[in-house]
């Protein structure tokens, strides 16, 4: 919704190009990664500069803008966890003179694999009947909580001892002393 106020025609109104702005950047981004650029300006025949701000003092800790060109980057990336909030809400100010106009900007996060995965116990134990058939047989389940991309770990089956790796999605088994 907009809302103007003033005189009729002939008076100045300053207007973000887009009502809302939306950027997706990675969790845990570094310091000076780019955002988004907004841009503001005034709808009339005056041509005056314009200043940009973040409204809340928390978001002035995460972000950086550029109080001219309107460029938003990371101040301290480490704020931006995916695990904690997958969206960022920000709002910004452009002023001119006495006019102002707000936007809001949406900074979605993407998820980095940046924590070890957790397992709900350290030993696993299972067994299955000798002698079954087929291509597959049901062993046990084992649920992580993150992915295990080149993450390696061993079973021992009886008296077999074997290498369990995942590596690009795939489930790799060596026997390491058949």
């Amino acid at each position: 919704m907009e809302v103007t106020v003033g005189g009729g025609s002939g008076s100045l109104s300053l207007k973000f190009d887009q009502a809302s702005y939306l950027a997706m950047i990675q969790e845990n981004p570094a310091k000076g990664t780019y955002v988004t650029t907004v841009r503001a300006s005034i709808v009339g025949s005056a041509s005056a500069p314009i200043t940009y701000s973040l409204v809340n003092t928390n978001d002035q800790q995460v972000f950086a803008l550029d109080t001219s060109s309107g460029v938003i980057s990371i101040n301290n990336g480490a704020k931006l966890d995916f695990e904690v909030s997958q969206e960022v809400h920000v709002m910004v100010v452009a002023s001119s003179s006495n006019l102002f106009t707000y936007t809001r900007l949406v900074v979605q996060l993407t998820d980095v694999n940046d924590n070890a995965p957790k397992f709900a116990q350290n030993v696993y134990y299972s067994s299955t009947w000798e002698g079954e058939e087929g291509d597959q047989v049901y062993v046990t389940q084992v649920r992580h909580q993150i992915s295990i991309v080149g993450f390696h770990f061993r079973i021992h089956i009886n008296r077999f001892q074997c290498k369990i790796s995942v590596n690009q999605g795939m489930l790799c088994f060596e026997f390491l002393n058949y």
